[in-house]
Parts: C-alpha cells; structure tokens; sequence
C-alpha cells in the first residue's frame, strides 16, 4: 500500500498467491506508514504526505479503505504489528527519532510505554497473542537493539524489554514470526544480503527473544 514517488500514492495491490491485483486505493497518499493484519482485515497506520507527517489512520476490510481514528502522535517510518482488534504501533520519526508505543483496541489509540531506545526504519513482527506481542529490531541510530513487548493480560498492559542483540546493524528491516515455538526473524540490511533468525523455547511472559542467540546466514540472492 502507498509508497513512492511523488506524488505520494494511494495504490493498493492484492497478492493471492500467484500474482498482484490493484483494489481499493487509500483515502491518503503516504509512504513510510506502518501496517499490520491481514489481506482481508488490517490498518494503515499515519506515514507522510507531501513532506507532512501523518496521524490518519486507515482501516482495510478487503475491498475497500475507511477512515478511522487518528494515533495520538503522528509520525512516518515507523513499526506496526497485530491484528484490527488487538495491535501495537512504535518507533518512527516526528521528524526526530521516535520511542512512543500506542495500542490499538478497534475502536481507539492508547500511548502506553515508550521503547528504551528512540530509532525509525525498525523491524517489526508478532502477533497479539498473551505472553508476547512485538519485537522490535535495529533501526536508525541503534543499529543492533532488539526489544521485546511482552504481557500477561491484556495488550496495553505490556512493556518493553531489552536484549537479544542481532549481529549486524540494520535499517529497514523486515520481520516475521510464525507463531510456533520457532520464531524466525528476517532482516534485510542496507547493503547486506543477510537473514538472522532465533530459535526460541515457550516460557511465560516473553517468547520472542531467542534461547540461543541471533545467527546470520548469506541469502541465496543478493538482497
């Protein structure tokens, strides 16, 4: 969704497994926006608009955007994970580097803890299911941080840990975790074409973390 070049798009594509199809556009034109859910459910959370960050947030229900509401600080570059009813926004910048963590709910944003360490371009992944949320990861300027938003009950009740720090700094990452007991995640540096994944063990209250540490491997393509 979104992106470059200017003018800031608006163009939405859908992957079904073979191939891309253009559907609804956004309501806002904007890149460096955060995104999560799924193809049929998510949001699209603030960005920049002609030079403008944003606080507008869309919601997607697999045909088409609306509008809903605002986060409390806008900002672009940052980090979204979740699901429509239960998802976390951090880092980014407003124009300077951001720490602030908000939460969603369905209906409305809350500001709860911010990161330990201010950054944009992150990695994200997770889900928002009980015990851990979100893991954070590299970012400008803190290059190798890792940090976890873990919870017992409900999402806003959480908080960040530290630790866990990858290999190689990175920016613009990409993560994923698969749910399992194995938690992979990959990241695409500037100019390295390396993934670093994690094997982690279930425990209460945080399981994004690795058990054994991050291990870097070379890609088959030159990323």
């Amino acid at each position: 969704t979104g992106g470059q070049p200017a003018p800031d798009t608006a163009v939405t594509e859908s992957w079904n497994g073979t191939a891309w199809t253009e559907v609804g556009d956004l309501n806002t034109g904007r890149w460096g926006a955060a995104h999560f859910g799924t193809t049929t459910a998510s949001l699209n959370c603030a960005g920049i608009n002609n030079g403008s960050e944003l606080a507008v947030v869309e919601q997607w229900n697999g045909s088409a955007w609306t509008e809903t509401a605002d986060i409390n600080t806008a900002r672009q570059d940052l980090t979204g994970s979740g699901i429509t009813t239960n998802g976390l926004i951090f880092s980014g910048r407003e124009p300077s580097n951001s720490a602030k963590t908000e939460t969603w709910d369905g209906t409305s944003w809350s500001e709860v803890g911010d990161l330990g360490t201010a950054r944009a371009y992150t990695g994200g992944g997770g889900g928002a299911s009980s015990g851990s949320a979100a893991i954070c990861t590299g970012g400008n300027p803190s290059g190798t941080a890792v940090e976890e938003w873990s919870f017992s009950s409900t999402l806003a009740a959480g908080s960040w840990a530290s630790g866990g720090n990858m290999n190689a700094p990175g920016t613009n990452a990409a993560g994923a975790s698969n749910g399992t007991p194995i938690t992979k995640m990959c990241d695409l540096y500037d100019n390295y074409p390396y993934i670093e994944w994690g094997i982690q063990t279930p425990h209460f209250g945080g399981g994004l973390f690795p058990d054994v540490g991050w291990v870097k491997e070379l890609t088959s393509t030159n990323l």
